[in-house]
């Protein structure tokens, strides 16, 4: 087996395992809110991963008169992941790591986020992986693996830490972070022989908490 190979392998067993640890994390008396919400707080919209929403409003009947209300660019080739709204609010991220965000219903910037990071593939990631929300927090992987957290209504960075230092590994962030409780969890992969895991940190202060390899 080629080391690409076996990183690869390696890689996708962290993030079953990853899905194995969590789940069990996640609080299921959250599940009757996340079925009638108005919210997409997170990658896959809820901790049940249902990836759709519960929402009717609009249905097969009516879709069909569906309009542009408005558009926004990054000023980048598409977005880096899966937008996020909360309150009438929607993060969403560029490939480069930017952050932006909007008023939900006009497009209107609030705030945009931005740091500097490597430019090209790292780790065999090209782009952002995604974001999560909490504690009024969102929370993002960058390409120089790190962890940030910023404010949700002002944009300002809060804490910001190394998941590993990314010259010395060739790695980055694998997976959108995932809000667990009060911990936020993040993977690290990368393309040449690395052992990969997965990492907890203090969704507050940014501490790390435990590292599963």
């Amino acid at each position: 087996m080629t080391r690409y190979a076996l990183a690869k392998a390696v890689a996708t067993r962290l993030t079953f395992g990853a899905c194995l640890l969590l789940c069990p994390m996640l609080a299921a008396s959250r599940l009757a809110a996340a079925e009638t919400s108005a919210n997409w707080p997170s990658f896959f919209g809820n901790d049940q991963a249902w990836s759709y929403s519960a929402l009717d409003q609009i249905n097969r009947d009516n879709v069909k008169h569906l309009s542009v209300a408005w558009a926004f660019s990054t000023g980048e080739k598409g977005l880096g992941a899966t937008p996020l709204v909360v309150d009438g609010v929607m993060y969403l991220v560029a490939p480069s790591n930017r952050l932006f965000a909007l008023d939900a219903a006009t497009g209107r910037q609030i705030w945009s986020y931005s740091r500097d990071t490597p430019q090209g593939q790292v780790g065999g990631v090209g782009g952002a992986t995604g974001l999560a929300l909490g504690f009024g927090l969102v929370f993002e992987g960058t390409l120089d693996n790190h962890i940030v957290a910023i404010d949700a209504k002002t944009g300002r960075q809060v804490w910001d830490t190394q998941i590993e230092d990314y010259r010395q590994c060739k790695c980055t962030t694998s997976f959108t972070p995932i809000l667990a409780g009060v911990k936020v969890v993040v993977g690290a992969r990368g393309d040449i022989a690395h052992r990969d895991y997965i990492t907890a940190y203090d969704a507050k202060t940014g501490k790390q908490v435990w590292r599963f390899w």
